[in-house]
């Protein structure tokens, strides 16, 4: 579902939209295209290139270009920006930019940056932001003209040539598909035979008509499904099917669910704005690149030191540092961040903690569970492993809290809590719960051996004395206990 956040005008326009899921048919833009992978993972495929994105990737996609993007399980946000003050087709730049193909992510700060600015700085909806837009317009793109150009480019070119043709016949797709189009009627606007409108067709898009066409009317539906209460057959009608049976027959072999089953699964979640889950993720980018900040902001240090003289500790009371007890991030996801790690190290070089609290080892963002098509439980440690091994490489030991309840595992998909959403419901299968509990332990004792573990805490969530939570939270803990004391030994 493609939702418009922001659209601001000027010479340099940019809009920037949600994409939730991003899959979409065969698309073609005349504008640039950011797209900046939030959770998840998503295949774009421009031409014969082919990409997998996942979090925090970014990628170029270049004006008049044909593209696609695929993916069941993903947000995503796309910053688009028009290049017409640049000049013609022929004119508009071109970039090679795809963190996902790259070793060093760092090369792509800059541009995050960019793009977590301009979400935060609009995100009150204001129009009083032209001119700070159309500069980050102009930085984005010398960004991309410094590090990211494309010397050659011969697609763009082919594209360009076919530009002003293919808008025509978009344009006209956009303002009559709801009545119906053919590609007769195509061929008769473009003043082309149908045989070969039909050929022409397809190596601009890359797919036949009849394929652009049911995909352009099935990706607009989609949207109306999942953003109103409309019965299905209105929603067929209002996007040109005028058999609904058609309409879903076509839907569930594109979707795999019935119109009706995929407007359940794929509710947008509660609490929190479209703004607020994308600013959540991409905060931590909202602080400039080191090299880029003003010199006037980069105060000299300076060293001052006082004589305190001479202090009698004769008599005192011995200081204890039950402070080095603990230290504490806040989402597990956060122990994989650069600069986290950096923090976390130097407090351990300078102090030297004994252990650390986070949340949300089993949530979504951690990527650990996931069910195949007949809803067996898959598991995945690769982030949490990342995590871990980091903290054990700083000897710094985890308070292991089983939260939050992975989306697939849980009853309620919409009892979330907290800015970033975290699902608080009780599992839909209390032996599936028990076995990610399970397997989760049974990982850490082989992953760092049973002596290492049993040195490690345990714990739910800290605040399952909450009236949010709904059953007994005694409940909830004898499951916990039970899995990591039978499965794992005791420890």
């Amino acid at each position: 579902m493609n939702r418009e956040l922001i659209n601001s005008k000027g010479p340099l326009p940019m809009r920037l939209s949600e994409l939730n899921p991003p899959e979409s048919g065969k698309t073609w833009r005349e504008e640039l295209c950011l797209f900046l992978v939030i959770w998840g993972a998503a295949e774009v495929i421009v031409g014969e290139t082919r990409s997998l994105l996942r979090d925090e990737d970014i990628i170029v996609i270049n004006p008049n270009a044909v593209f696609e993007i695929r993916s069941t399980d993903c947000g995503a946000l796309m910053l688009y920006i028009g290049l017409d003050a640049l000049g013609g087709a022929d004119g508009q730049p071109a970039f090679d930019c795809d963190s996902s193909k790259a070793e060093d992510k760092a090369a792509f700060y800059t541009l995050k940056h960019l793009c977590a600015t301009f979400l935060k700085e609009n995100s009150g909806g204001t129009e009083n932001n032209i001119f700070f837009n159309n500069a980050l317009a102009f930085s984005i793109l010398s960004e991309l003209q410094k590090f990211f150009p494309v010397k050659e480019n011969t697609g763009a070119a082919i594209a360009a040539k076919n530009a002003d043709r293919i808008k025509s016949i978009i344009n006209e797709i956009n303002a009559h598909y709801r009545e119906g189009v053919t590609l007769k009627d195509l061929a008769r606007s473009q003043n082309f035979s149908v045989p070969y409108f039909s050929a022409f067709f397809k190596r601009c898009f890359g797919v036949g008509f009849t394929e652009y066409y049911n995909d352009f009317r099935l990706e607009r539906a989609v949207s109306e499904l999942l953003s109103s209460e409309q019965p299905i057959e209105n929603i067929a009608h209002n996007h040109g099917f005028t058999d609904v049976r058609s309409f879903v027959a076509l839907f569930k072999k594109r979707y795999g669910l019935l119109p009706s089953a995929y407007r359940k699964e794929m509710a947008p979640p509660a609490g929190g704005t479209e703004y607020e889950s994308g600013l959540y993720t991409l905060s931590k980018y909202l602080p400039p690149p080191q090299n880029q900040l003003p010199v006037s902001k980069m105060p000299a240090s300076e060293e001052k030191r006082a004589d305190a003289g001479k202090i009698s500790v004769l008599g005192g009371t011995p200081l204890k540092h039950t402070f080095r007890a603990f230290t504490s991030v806040g989402r597990a996801k956060e122990l994989l961040y650069a600069d986290v790690q950096e923090m976390l190290a130097e407090f351990q070089n300078e102090i030297g903690f004994r252990y650390i609290k986070f949340h949300g080892i089993l949530s979504d963002d951690m990527l650990l569970y996931g069910e195949n098509d007949k809803g067996e439980a898959r598991y995945s440690f690769v982030m949490l492993d990342k995590a871990i091994d980091f903290l054990m490489s700083i000897k710094l030991k985890p308070l292991v809290q089983f939260s939050f309840m992975p989306k697939r595992l849980a009853s309620d998909k919409d009892e979330t809590l907290f800015f970033s959403p975290f699902n608080i419901s009780m599992p839909k299968d209390l032996n599936k719960w028990q076995g990610l509990i399970k397997a989760v332990t049974e990982h850490f004792i082989e992953r760092y051996g049973l002596n290492a573990v049993k040195q490690w805490l345990f714990c739910v969530w800290n605040e399952p004395n909450l009236i949010i939570w709904t059953p007994p939270p005694l409940l909830r803990r004898r499951h916990n206990f039970r899995a990591v004391q039978i499965h794992a030994g005791g420890c």
